[in-house]
C-alpha cells in the first residue's frame, strides 16, 4: 500500500497477516502431504491440521471437536443451514430468519423454502438496522426448528442482540445458527455467551487467507451430512486445505489478542471520518445504528449522491471504499439491508461503506479527510 493510497474496504476482505503467511509456507511447500495419508509427511500434515484446530479451540473457549474447517463463509452457511434443516426437519419446517442477512443465507434459505419444503418467515428490523425481538417472538412457532441471525450486519456494521435470541430457543429447543463472519476480530466474540448452537467466520475478513473458515458446531447439535465424507468429522468432502487451515489459526489468535488496543483506536478513526463527513455534507446520516455497531464499518447514505459513482470517483483519488457488500458491487441494486430498514430505492442507492481493519492507520484517515470534500462536490455537482 502506498502512501497515497487509503484502503477502507476491509468489510470486503483484509490482507493477509504476515504471521499467518509464514506459518502456513511449509504446508504449501515441502510439508505438502495429504493429512488422510498414512505415511510420515501425511501424519505432519494431520499433526499441523490438529494443532490448528486446538489453536482456534483454546482461543475461543470451546472444544476442539466443535471446530469443523470450511473454505469459508457460505460454504458453511451451506453446510450448517442444509445439514441443520434436513437433520431436524422432523421436528418442524418453519424457519426464522432476518431481513438483514447476507445473501448467501438468503439464497440457501429459499432453496430449502422451494426444493425441500421448509416455511422460510423473516423477522423486521427498525431504521437501526436491529432485529426486533417482539416481532421475532411473535412468530415463533411450535414447529420452529432454525433460527438464522447474523451477529454483525455486514453493510451497516449493527450488532444483533444474538444472546436473547438465543436464551429464548433455548427454552424451546430452537437451534440457533448465527453468521458471525464479521464479527470474529472485529469485536469480542464470546460463543459461550453468545451460546449459538452454529457459528460460521471466514478467515480473510480478519488477515487469514482466502478460501479458508471454520464452523463452531456446539456438541449435541445435530447437522446431517449432505455429501458421504470422513473428513471434518464427516461434515464436509474434498481433501483438507492444511494451509489454510494453520493460517485461519495463526490469524485468528493474533486478532483476538490484538483486539483491546484495536477496538478504541478504530473508534477514534470511524469518529473523524464520521466528522469530515458530516462537515462536507450536512444532510448526511448514518445507516444503522451509533450505540449497537462495531467500531470499523461505517455506512452513511449521502443522499442525491449515487453510491457506486463516488466509489469511483474516490478510486481516482487514492480512496478505496465501498457503496454496500462486496458481494453485490456493481449490480446497482438496491441493498435489501438497507430496504429492510426503510430506504427508498434510490436512498438505498446513495450510500457509501467505509471499512476498517488492522492495518489501519492515521495517515490513511487523514488522506481521506484531504479528499473526500472535493470528491464529494465533484460528484454532487455543488463543487465552485
Amino acid at each position: 500500500m502506498t502512501s497515497t493510497t487509503a484502503y477502507f474496504d476491509h468489510g470486503a476482505t483484509s490482507p493477509l497477516r504476515n504471521s499467518a503467511y509464514e506459518a502456513m509456507k511449509p504446508y504449501m511447500m515441502e510439508k505438502f502431504a495429504n493429512p488422510a495419508s498414512a505415511h510420515r509427511m501425511g501424519l505432519e500434515a494431520r499433526h499441523a491440521l490438529d494443532s490448528a484446530r486446538d489453536r482456534i479451540a483454546d482461543i475461543l473457549g470451546v472444544d476442539s471437536r466443535e471446530i469443523i474447517f470450511t473454505s469459508g463463509g457460505t460454504e458453511g452457511i451451506i453446510l450448517s443451514l442444509v445439514g441443520a434443516y434436513i437433520g431436524n426437519k422432523h421436528r418442524g419446517r418453519h424457519i426464522l430468519v432476518s431481513s438483514i442477512e447476507h445473501s448467501a443465507t438468503l439464497t440457501i434459505l429459499d432453496f430449502l423454502k422451494n426444493e425441500m419444503g421448509a416455511e422460510v418467515e423473516t423477522v423486521d428490523v427498525d431504521r437501526d438496522g436491529i432485529l426486533q425481538l417482539d416481532d421475532f417472538e411473535r412468530k415463533l412457532r411450535d414447529d420452529t426448528v432454525l433460527v438464522s441471525v447474523m451477529r454483525v450486519n455486514n453493510e451497516i456494521g449493527t450488532i444483533q442482540p444474538i444472546e436473547r435470541i438465543s436464551e429464548i430457543c433455548k427454552l424451546e429447543n430452537i437451534i440457533v445458527q448465527s453468521d458471525c463472519v464479521q464479527s470474529f476480530g472485529k469485536i469480542l466474540t464470546d460463543l459461550k455467551k453468545l451460546d449459538v448452537d452454529i457459528a460460521i467466520a471466514s478467515s480473510h475478513k480478519f488477515g487469514g487467507p482466502r478460501g479458508s473458515g471454520f464452523m463452531y458446531v456446539r456438541q449435541g447439535t445435530y447437522i446431517k451430512n449432505i455429501c458421504e465424507s470422513s473428513h471434518e468429522f464427516g461434515l464436509r468432502a474434498g481433501t483438507v486445505n492444511v494451509a489454510g487451515a494453520v493460517g485461519t489459526s495463526v490469524a485468528l489468535v493474533e486478532a483476538i489478542v490484538e483486539l483491546p488496543g484495536l477496538i478504541p483506536r478504530l473508534a477514534d478513526f470511524r469518529r473523524q471520518l464520521l466528522y469530515c463527513i458530516n462537515n462536507t455534507a450536512s444532510d448526511a446520516s448514518i445507516n444503522g445504528s451509533s450505540d449497537h455497531c462495531i467500531p470499523s464499518t461505517l455506512n452513511v447514505h449521502l443522499p442525491g449522491c449515487e453510491g457506486e459513482v463516488l466509489v469511483q470517483a474516490l478510486d481516482m483519488d487514492g480512496i478505496e471504499a465501498g457503496a454496500g457488500s462486496a458481494c453485490h458491487s456493481g449490480a446497482n441494486e438496491p441493498s435489501h439491508v438497507l430496504t429492510a430498514m426503510g430506504r427508498s430505492r434510490l436512498e438505498a442507492l446513495s450510500n457509501l461503506r467505509l471499512s476498517m481493519g488492522y492495518t489501519t492507520i492515521q495517515e490513511e484517515v487523514d488522506r481521506f479527510i484531504k479528499v473526500f470534500p472535493g470528491v464529494y462536490g465533484r460528484v454532487r455537482g455543488t463543487d465552485k
